[in-house]
């Protein structure tokens, strides 16, 4: 192998550290719930545009077949369990 051919330089220096923040961010942990009064697609359009709009929430699931709930949060975002529980009860689901 010639000089200057080969593998390529690593540009991470060994042993140096990222600067705070610039490390992969993960989505805080989905909220999961079982929710009853799932009666048609009507209701799972319903209930996902009203979860979708609770502040700090980035996106909703619910399934119709399993009568269950997703909720996950934005990055930086911290959405309560108790917030989402009251907000599927108030629009007329149970948990």
């Amino acid at each position: 192998m010639k000089a200057g051919q080969g593998v390529p330089p690593n540009p991470i220096t060994p042993g140096a550290v990222e600067p705070h923040g610039s490390a992969k961010s993960s989505n805080p942990p989905a909220i999961e719930l079982t929710v009853r009064g799932l009666h048609c697609v009507g209701c799972v359009a319903r209930l996902t545009r009203i979860l979708e709009n609770v502040p700090g929430v980035a996106g909703a699931e619910v399934s119709l077949v399993h009568s269950r709930v997703r909720v996950q949060a934005g990055p930086g975002e911290q959405v309560e369990r108790a917030t989402i529980v009251e907000t599927i009860e108030a629009a007329g689901f149970y948990v």
